[in-house]
């Protein structure tokens, strides 16, 4: 008969194990906030006072949620303390019952929890020179006189209910410049912005989510918006559903939803600060942005389905996984990345160029048949090249040909030919890239006046006003509603002159 042997494992070297998960300083905040809103809270503080010594030096994530009493607080601070295979309500954003402790032990050497419940404060902490000195899971339970966070604890009293999670000890904070403070401000900021992303759908108030407020310390953290909603110009697909499990239905479905940006150069400064973190590009961050009860768990990138080009670079598919479904898809302790189950990696993959289709005719320039055949530019694509030509045939180049005589023509058209081969293309390509868009700002007004006027002489128009805003409005660049306006100006002031 076997010999049973409980073995438990070494508590400081598996804390120092924990520690290596790979978890950034955003989103172990990220993670604890989780906590936060399953615990029923509407308004999140990350509090971080002025720093005198780094040793000192504090990040406290305070809720008004619910609270915990003593034997619940420290059966939150137990490692795994929940069963990932647990049924947890709708709101929980937890799964395997670490991230608490995980997650703040992966920046600090100490967690202190503070919770107000019923009118009673309890306190636990995990200090990780505490476990070393015992070589035991040491938990300590503090009295709130014998504790220094009493202005955290009269914070939380403002509230009838909440907890407060602080971190001390940054012994794992990369200070790069040497000043801790200036490189603790940056990681705040840097988290700020990422909470912003992550949670958008619960800053935003979004139907069937809860709403919740954030602040770091006393500023508001104001949701991103990765789809631009709020732009006329982006489109939104009609969700496609994807259902599985044994006893599939729609509740039980993932539901799939594709979002085409506007175009790159309809993209204002404000817009792409609202879409996502800074220093990424709408390359980047193109592909799927799977939810988890809408929590932000992965974006960017398409799986493994498609490479990532710049013609679906203005696509975002979003990807909402239901509660019911948890199970099957492989999330990680982090909760930074989710894998889907084979049958929906399939699904995706089917309606693959479906949902990618509004991006790729936005970026290859598709428009109606009268633009394309009187627009100045003549673009065509194939399946490895393209081509950029001067539409020799647009209205604009014919009325100006009309007026020359046979040898003028045929150095214009020399002249055309010599801008199509020093276009400098590989120059523009480097540029559209890197997401900055043409802009023509400068002068505007004074280079359309120069265009329309030399349709007008001494004694007035050479064409009716109606044809010669038709042949302006073929041509993309006069179709935005800012440039229609100026043009209608122009051409009351040269009537009126």
């Amino acid at each position: 008969m076997a010999e049973k042997y409980s073995l438990p494992p070494n508590a400081e070297s598996l804390c120092n194990s924990m520690r290596a998960l790979g978890y950034s300083f955003q989103a172990a905040v990220a993670d604890v906030i989780d906590n936060s809103i399953a615990a029923g809270a509407t308004k999140i503080e990350l509090i971080s006072p002025p720093i005198k010594d780094p040793d000192t030096a504090y990040l406290a994530i305070l809720d008004n949620g619910h609270g915990m009493n003593r034997q619940e607080l420290i059966k939150a601070m137990q490692l795994a303390c929940k069963n990932p295979s647990q049924k947890r309500e709708d709101n929980d954003l937890g799964r395997f019952g670490l991230g608490l402790k995980t997650a703040s032990l992966s920046q600090c050497r100490e967690l202190i929890v503070i919770s107000l419940k019923n009118g009673a404060i309890n306190i636990a902490s995990w200090d990780l020179d505490e476990i070393k000195r015992e070589q035991d899971w040491t938990l300590l339970l503090l009295d709130k006189e014998e504790t220094e966070f009493q202005q955290i604890i009269s914070q939380l009293k403002k509230y009838s209910s909440g907890t407060a999670v602080i971190w001390r000890r940054f012994d794992r904070l990369r200070t790069d410049t040497g000043f801790f403070e200036t490189a603790f401000r940056e990681y705040l900021s840097l988290t700020a912005e990422h909470l912003s992303l992550v949670f958008h759908r619960f800053l935003e108030g979004e139907t069937k989510i809860p709403r919740i407020s954030m602040e770091l310390n006393g500023t508001r953290i104001k949701p991103k918006d990765p789809f631009i909603k709020s732009s006329l110009s982006s489109v939104q697909n009609v969700p496609i559903y994807i259902r599985q499990g044994k006893k599939p239905d729609f509740k039980d479905s993932v539901v799939v939803k594709s979002h085409t940006l506007p175009e790159q150069s309809m993209l204002t400064e404000s817009d792409k600060k609202k879409m996502g973190l800074s220093g990424r590009t709408l390359s980047e961050d193109q592909g799927f942005y799977i939810y988890r009860r809408g929590r932000l768990i992965h974006w960017g990138g398409w799986l493994g389905l498609r490479k990532m080009t710049q013609a679906s670079k203005l696509c975002r598919v979003q990807v909402d996984v239901p509660a019911s479904l948890d199970h099957y898809w492989l999330l990680d302790i982090k909760k930074s990345r989710a894998v889907p189950p084979k049958e929906v990696t399939k699904e995706l993959k089917n309606f693959l160029e479906h949902l990618t289709e509004g991006s790729v005719k936005r970026q290859t320039g598709a428009r109606n048949k009268k633009v394309v055949e009187n627009s100045l530019w003549q673009t065509s694509v194939g399946s490895d090249d393209y081509s950029i030509e001067i539409n020799r045939s647009s209205e604009y180049l014919a009325q100006f040909s009309r007026e020359l005589t046979p040898e003028q023509n045929k150095k214009l058209s020399a002249l055309l030919t010599m801008l199509e081969l020093t276009l400098p293309i590989e120059w523009i390509n480097a540029q559209y890239v890197s997401d900055r868009a043409p802009t023509f700002q400068k002068d505007l007004k004074v280079k359309i006046r120069e265009v329309i006027a030399t349709y007008y002489d001494e004694s007035g128009p050479k064409i009716s006003k109606e044809e010669l805003v038709s042949m302006l409005l073929v041509n993309p660049m006069f179709q935005e509603e800012d440039k229609v306006s100026l043009v209608t100006q122009i051409l009351n002031e040269l009537e009126n002159r």
